[in-house]
């Protein structure tokens, strides 16, 4: 392929995102921008952003991005470049790279929003930015003439979320005094003390339930970041000295949703953020019955409990005090699992809603009332849906046409 491999790929592999960069000259760029899938097997499409060009490709199942662009400094390891199977540069960023240390190229100015950018590569990275540069981005923030947009500020909080350690982010930007103007949710946390199961505040505790999510899936990292979000506006302590944080969830989902809107998230990924913060604090005992789980199931299906024991594991570890999760958990998704299995079974005449309760609901005998009957029995076998006649009938009115 065109160009060398630069330094500047060094944050996405250290994040284990799939991206790789190569500085190019004009040829290299032009060469690139014809690539074939002989040249790169599994070549999607090849996009053109700006004078850089972007391939898309498939290996293993999984997309890869590789940008060919003119070379581009912001830090002093973006300088580096990969020959040989090593990196090489100047003897600064050869000893940024082996301390773990964050300084910015020669030339580059330091305004807000290169200040605030720190922070995206302190996450990437999980390198520490130099004191001497600290102490000047947090002047360049505090004498800030124009606010960052909230475009900006959106992409550095997605790129801080998406680090090799989340939490190097957000200490950054709380260092800096940038915090409180990108989520001013997760500074409202700082110094509020929980209760005897976390040993951290709200804010550490949030930051790092986010580190613990180690997978590459930015609405669970999301999810496990704004869990606790809406603590701060619910904390009373009582009079034995303990926080409390009745209906956090209810008040947090909401918070997620105008925080993640602020900042440009799409709509599908709020919503499964939203919905996962709202049911992160389910709880399940063993004498729960069939009944109960199909309950919970109209809420939160087999996929969704998944992500919500990730977020549960990510919460625990973030607590500082507890690792694991209760064996009681893994016995609620088997039973839901049990549960899913069985409806997969089923026929039509097995569901719990029939004929005669749809033509009560306006639906007369025939092909139609066939086709309702066939798409619910879908429906319940995929998981999406719930085999109880209250559940079935909501569906069937949110077919339309039913009163």
């Amino acid at each position: 392929m065109p160009g060398l491999l630069c330094g500047n790929s060094l944050r996405y592999v250290r994040a284990n995102l799939p991206v790789l960069v190569f500085h190019c000259t004009d040829d290299e760029l032009a060469k690139a921008r014809i690539t074939t899938q002989a040249e790169l097997p599994g070549l999607e499409k090849i996009s053109i952003q700006g004078s850089a060009v972007h391939l898309i490709h498939r290996k293993n199942g999984a997309e890869h991005r590789w940008i060919f662009r003119k070379p581009e400094y912001f830090s002093t390891i973006d300088t580096l470049v990969y020959q040989a199977g090593v990196w090489s540069g100047s003897v600064e960023a050869m000893e940024d790279l082996a301390l773990g240390r964050i300084r910015l190229a020669p030339g580059v100015p330091l305004d807000a929003c290169h200040a605030i950018r720190l922070a995206a590569e302190a996450a990437l990275l999980d390198f520490q930015i130099e004191e001497e540069l600290l102490g000047a981005a947090k002047q360049a923030i505090a004498s800030r003439e124009e606010e960052p947009t909230d475009e900006f500020l959106g992409r550095v909080f997605r790129d801080v979320v998406s680090g090799a350690k989340p939490s190097t982010g957000f200490v950054a930007l709380r260092d800096m005094g940038a915090l409180s103007l990108m989520v001013p949710e997760l500074a409202e946390g700082q110094n509020l003390s929980q209760n005897q199961y976390h040993e951290f505040d709200i804010f550490f505790h949030s930051i790092f339930a986010c580190d613990a999510l180690k997978e590459q899936n930015l609405a669970l990292r999301l999810a496990a970041l704004l869990h606790d979000v809406g603590k701060s506006k619910t904390r009373r302590v009582g009079s034995d000295g303990q926080a409390t944080f009745h209906n956090h969830e209810v008040v947090g989902a909401r918070q997620t949703d105008r925080l993640l809107r602020r900042l440009g998230f799409e709509s599908d990924l709020i919503a499964r953020v939203r919905f996962l913060v709202r049911h992160h604090m389910f709880h399940y005992t063993p004498d729960w019955t069939d009944h109960a789980v199909r309950r919970f199931m109209r809420k939160v299906n087999v996929d969704q409990m998944r992500d919500l024991i990730a977020v549960r594991i990510a919460d625990r570890k973030g607590s500082g005090k507890r690792a694991g999760v209760p064996r009681p958990v893994y016995d609620f998704l088997a039973h839901m699992e049990r549960i899913r299995a069985e409806d997969a079974q089923l026929k039509v005449t097995d569901l719990t809603l029939g004929g005669n309760e749809l033509m009560e609901m306006g639906i007369p005998a025939g092909r139609g009332m066939g086709d309702v009957l066939k798409r619910l029995l879908e429906e319940v076998k995929s998981g999406a849906l719930v085999n109880e006649k209250e559940a079935l009938s909501a569906r069937v009115r949110e077919y339309g046409g039913v009163h």
